[in-house]
């Protein structure tokens, strides 16, 4: 009976929806809760490869998407992972495509991935809640927002692993799991700030937990300044840049894995010519494609799974409001914040038609993995 439990949850449409936790609902028992993340993720964004962590973070979701048929399922990109929930019948396909994942990301970008997967009612015996809510980004896309004390918990006992743990039997992927990635797409240049400084942050409450209101003031200052949504990191009237083969190579690496050399050769000349004639098109034409009017809806440029994150595009002035604002909050002992700046922002693709397509948003160097080391280092500097 919980197989189609998220397709026919209601959907909320107004964000400030997400911070009220009577609008979450419990994830069914028997569904799965799955955790990734890439191990050393710092290191490699001290190395600048932030955009290989995005790419395999993004491509957690993918595989699972693809090995359960792209049923309905719950998910949230984290950056560097993902945490994501879906029915029990597909579990065997999901392990083969997780393992599948794990060897790509470490013979193709020397990333090796922790995935943790648990039943829902392993939280439930230690009496940590899960819920979700499903929120429209627009008339065709919606993203799961999560809640509860199990989202925390998960990324516990995710960490708690060692590197060569893992909570499934390894499987060694057949040539047809080549169809797992499919879907990925990494072709977009970083997207420059057009006011000033892309701004990720990572916003927690201090004390209860149950109590968004501290949250909800940081999230209503950045509605008030993106009332035109100039704050949004895309905008459809001056799109990113389309293609390049730098760009292009993490998908390449990714997309060709298991072919052979020739194949590979081909594939990435033959989406080269693409690129290089599609790109002067999309520019030219950019008010009249729907794909491209549709990139800053399908987001998630702003989220929550008990924390609130964001990427978005401030001024200067509007950047130390926000700061000023945060900073108050956390002397007064209500909050713990990170805050990183960029000049731009990383977005990896998740298109299977021009009907069915998600754009996952991280800041541009390290974004999300920086703003998080600054959130623990307050919290640790409070114990």
């Amino acid at each position: 009976m919980s197989l189609n439990f998220y397709r026919k949850l209601k959907s909320y449409y107004k964000f400030s929806d997400v911070f009220e936790h009577k609008n979450y609902t419990d994830i069914p028992s028997d569904w799965l809760i799955i955790a990734s993340d890439v191990l050393g993720s710092p290191k490699a964004i001290e190395e600048g490869r932030y955009k290989e962590v995005n790419t395999i973070g993004a491509s957690t979701i993918i595989c699972v998407l693809n090995a359960t048929e792209h049923h309905a399922i719950c998910y949230q990109f984290g950056g560097d992972g993902a945490l994501i929930a879906t029915p029990p019948k597909f579990k065997d396909e999901i392990e083969k495509s997780l393992s599948y994942l794990k060897k790509l990301s470490l013979e193709q970008f020397n990333l090796s991935i922790r995935v943790g997967i648990w039943n829902k009612s392993d939280f439930e015996k230690n009496n940590y809640s899960f819920k979700v809510l499903k929120y429209s980004v627009s008339k065709n896309q919606t993203i799961s927002m999560f809640s509860g004390t199990g989202v925390e918990v998960s990324d516990i006992w995710l960490k708690e692993q060692s590197e060569a743990t893992n909570l499934f039997n390894e499987q060694h992927p057949h040539k047809e799991n080549l169809l797992y990635t499919d879907g990925l797409e990494c072709r977009w240049s970083p997207i420059a700030s057009q006011r000033g400084q892309m701004v990720t942050g990572i916003i927690k409450n201090r004390e209860n937990k149950n109590d968004s209101s501290s949250i909800e003031k940081i999230f209503h200052l950045l509605d008030n300044f993106g009332k035109k949504e100039l704050i949004k990191p895309i905008n459809s009237k001056k799109p990113p840049r389309f293609g390049s083969t730098k760009q292009y190579i993490n998908e390449w690496k990714v997309r060709t894995y298991g072919k052979p050399l020739f194949s590979k050769v081909v594939i990435f000349i033959t989406e080269q010519i693409k690129i290089l004639l599609l790109s002067p098109y999309i520019y030219i034409k950019k008010d009249k494609i729907n794909y491209i009017q549709e990139l800053g809806e399908q987001t998630d440029f702003q989220k929550f799974d008990g924390l609130y994150k964001f990427v978005v595009d401030l001024n200067k002035i509007e950047y130390e409001i926000l700061k000023d604002l945060c900073e108050k909050l956390h002397s007064d002992k209500k909050i713990f914040f990170g805050l990183q700046t960029s000049d731009t922002a990383l977005m990896t693709c998740m298109f299977f038609s021009f009907s069915d397509h998600f754009h996952f948003v991280d800041g541009g160097n390290g974004g999300y993995a920086l703003a998080a080391q600054q959130l623990k280092k307050q919290i640790k500097e409070s114990l």
